[in-house]
């Protein structure tokens, strides 16, 4: 789909008070030029005169224009420039206003729409320090600054510290302790990714730049050197890390690089909480903390004149624009190809683009004379066609209808329920009236069959569905019935009934079902394999392969062998994907999460554990699937089912499967062993589960899975687990087990020390 994109003036889309003020500063330039600008959820910050001036601009009720003057977050001659605003993303009534001498101002705007100054606190214990980058993390309640520290050679020493602060309104007045994480380390930009922070270090070449991901989540530390992505285990979160032995471990990637992958630009989306690096204008690396790094190049750049580069980056709802200082280009961020270009507004230098905060729909710039954001609009033919759906101009009520099933599909609010209320009404009285034209005529037919299944569905929904009288007895009958092609039924009518039928008599429906079916052998007659294919068939369409059944029943007899013949589930499955593969074909062409659809429909469509009749039998059975669907992420889900169920022994069976794949088996250890501390189930199953422990090389790893705080009265916390009062019964019967385990891991640990 095709985007067209604008640029206005920021007061039109945002109402801000104290709009003459903001002409003098913004437009006039009466103080002088804007020197940097910030954007959050209804407020503007501006600075002026190098950063020792900043006005704030908020939004407010046009009941509330009188007092707009009043209480308003204005900074005037302030001894040290502004060097950020910080917004949280989890309560943007919090401000805090960041100098560069690390002092920080910390706003709240209060209800009565004025602001007011709740805390002041420094960041620098040092004289002459001052702070040269910093972040907030929003979701850890921490601050992650830069600062630089002149030695007694006056040169520059850079550190990174992070220190954790309240965003609770009841708590801004608390202090906490300062943490250093990184030292001797050469100036760096910091942003909050998901599960920590990045520290981005650009340098001129021949010196290297690079990535730092600090991620105390995970307890772990990576490196991005251009296009390697390095893990240093040996480096934790734990203890500060000196940058120079860090740079020594990746001296053998940094000598590789080329020019190509020089860093030359670096932007931040504060959305999904990504760092892109830009590399020599042409490629764009977008790092993660919980994915690959992912690299696409932009062509359209390489005719870009070496004089005028980017200024500026600006990386925002899946679009990437390189800010020059007459015109922005806009690049679609998943295929690198070039969007739209927009010129200056107001044909003046763009200066620089606008600091965003979480909350905030637009990109932004501001140039010499005013504040601009980008807006994105489809092509016009587009809005023409949602113009008239929202016109409600249909040529016929089963048009009207289609629209509606659509947007109930993709947003199934009351409003769009009411409307099909109101037409399934107007069909009840206008369906005796003959059609007026060809269009109704044939489209009549179809919302018959609508209306009747709507209704069907509602008197299900309602409890007041009134079943024909079937006999247990006459079951097959009724089944055969339905699945012949010769009933008068639709497909959706097939399915609804049989269903139904399989609801209420669950072993009979299985049995017609299953007749002639034997799935205990692998070998398949060619008698049966005709009666295989109409079953493989999917449940959303019509069959064509055979001429006694109409109706595709792989879902069915998958939902009916679940609840009432668990054990021989897994077999079907099996033979089903089997049949499959010998009848398409499976080759090196086709993805291998293709090759095994079968079990993706077979988990799909089964009802809940609690349905079936022996839910033990069935657990260990969706396990089964579950795993031979080598879905992402089904080795978890399948320990977490087993927990789910208490089948604490079943779990701790999977550990050995993954023995030899030592990240995955630390999980779920991981995660059984949590579970089972938070359910007070570690001390019966200690024993099992200690001999299944992973190869660690400290107790960190195992430590980790405890929560050091936690306010949840039935999660255990390290001291409770690790309890040292020797009445405890639990620790008394799992202390042999971890001792047994770690002693020799200290042992490897105290001769590796002897030999250094």
């Amino acid at each position: 789909m095709s985007y067209k994109f604008s640029s206005r003036p920021l007061s039109t889309n945002l109402p801000i008070c104290r709009w003459q003020l903001y002409e003098d500063l913004v437009c006039d330039a009466k103080s002088g030029p804007v020197e940097r600008v910030w954007l959050s959820p209804g407020h503007v910050f501006i600075t002026f005169n190098g950063g020792s001036h900043m006005y704030t601009f908020d939004t407010k009720p046009t009941n509330k224009t009188h007092e707009e003057k009043r209480g308003c977050l204005d900074l005037i001659d302030l001894d040290h420039p502004v060097l950020d605003v910080l917004v949280s993303s989890t309560n943007y009534s919090i401000v805090h206003v960041v100098l560069r001498n690390g002092h920080i101002q910390c706003w709240k705007f209060r209800s009565d729409l004025t602001w007011m100054l709740v805390k002041r606190f420094d960041l620098c214990s040092v004289n002459r320090s001052e702070v040269t980058s910093i972040c907030l993390h929003s979701s850890q309640e921490t601050l992650y600054w830069c600062e630089r520290r002149p030695d007694i050679t006056d040169v520059a020493n850079y550190s990174i510290y992070k220190r954790h602060i309240n965003i609770d309104e009841e708590k801004l007045r608390d202090h906490t302790v300062t943490q250093l994480i990184l030292h001797n380390c050469p100036s760096a930009s910091l942003y909050p990714v998901p599960f920590g922070v990045a520290i981005v270090i650009k340098l001129k070449p021949p010196l290297v730049s690079m990535v730092i991901s600090w991620l105390p989540v995970a307890n772990k530390v990576m490196i991005n050197v251009g296009p390697h992505q390095v893990e240093l285990p040996e480096l934790g979160t734990r203890q500060p890390i000196d940058f120079r032995s860090l740079a020594f471990k990746v001296i053998g990637y940094t000598v590789q690089l080329k020019p190509e992958h020089r860093m030359t630009n670096v932007t931040y989306d504060p959305q999904t909480m990504e760092v892109s690096v830009i590399e020599d204008l042409t490629n764009i690396r977008t790092i993660s903390d919980s994915k690959k790094c992912q690299l696409k190049s932009f062509q359209k750049l390489k005719d870009v004149k070496e004089t005028e580069r980017a200024t500026n980056w600006i990386k925002f709802g899946g679009f990437l624009a390189a800010v020059f200082r007459s015109h922005i280009m806009l690049f679609d961020h998943d295929t690198g190809h070039l969007v739209d270009s927009l010129s200056s507004p107001d044909k003046s230098d763009i200066v620089d683009v606008c600091q965003l905060s979480t909350g905030v729909m637009w990109m932004s710039f501001f140039t010499t004379s005013n504040i601009y954001i980008i807006q994105r609009t489809k092509e016009d033919k587009e809005v023409k066609i949602k113009d008239m759906l929202n016109s409600s101009h249909f040529q016929t009520q089963a048009v009207e209808l289609g629209y509606l099933e659509s947007l109930k599909t993709n947003n199934s609010s009351l409003p769009v329920y009411d409307s099909i209320t109101k037409l399934g009404k107007a069909w009840e009285t206008e369906s005796s009236h003959p059609p007026n034209t060809k269009l109704a005529e044939t489209l009549n037919p179809y919302l018959k069959e609508y209306w009747s299944l709507e209704k069907f569905q509602q008197e299900i929904l309602n409890g007041t569905l009134v079943l024909p009288s079937v006999c247990p007895g006459d079951i097959e009958e009724e089944v055969l019935r339905v699945l012949s092609p010769e009933t008068s039924m639709s497909m959706s009518g097939r399915q609804a009934w049989l269903l139904l039928l399989a609801d209420k008599f669950p072993h009979e429906v299985l049995s017609v079902l299953m007749e002639q079916l034997d799935f205990d052998t692998e070998d398949i007659s060619s008698a049966q394999l005709h009666r295989w294919q109409c079953i493989l068939a999917k449940d959303s369409v019509v069959s064509p392969v055979s001429s006694k059944v109409a109706v595709p029943m792989f879902e069915h007899i998958c939902r009916l062998l679940f609840i009432v013949q668990p054990s021989r589930l897994v077999n079907f499955v099996k033979i089903a994907q089997l049949i499959n593969d010998q009848r398409v074909g499976v080759s090196a062409f086709i993805r291998r999460r293709q090759a095994l659809q079968y079990y993706d429909r077979a988990i799909a469509c089964l009802p809940t554990l609690s349905k079936s009749q022996c839910v033990k039998e069935a657990t260990t059975v969706y396990v089964q699937l579950l795993l031979a669907s080598e879905e992402d992420g089904c080795e978890i889900k399948a320990v977490q089912t087993y927990m789910e169920q208490e089948c604490w022994r079943e779990a701790i069976d999977l550990l050995p499967l993954y023995a030899d794949n030592p990240s995955l088996h630390v999980k779920l250890f991981h995660t059984i062993l949590l579970c089972m501390t938070q359910k007070n189930m570690l001390a019966i199953h200690a024993d099992a589960l200690f001999n299944n422990m992973p190869n660690c090389k400290s107790m960190d790893s195992v430590t980790s899975a405890f929560p050091l705080h936690s306010n949840n009265p039935n999660t255990g916390s390290l001291k409770q687990v690790f309890a040292t009062d020797p009445k405890s019964v639990q620790i008394a019967q799992i202390r042999p087990h971890l001792l047994g385990n770690i002693k020799p891991h200290l042992l490897d640990k105290m001769l590796d020390a002897t030999n250094d």
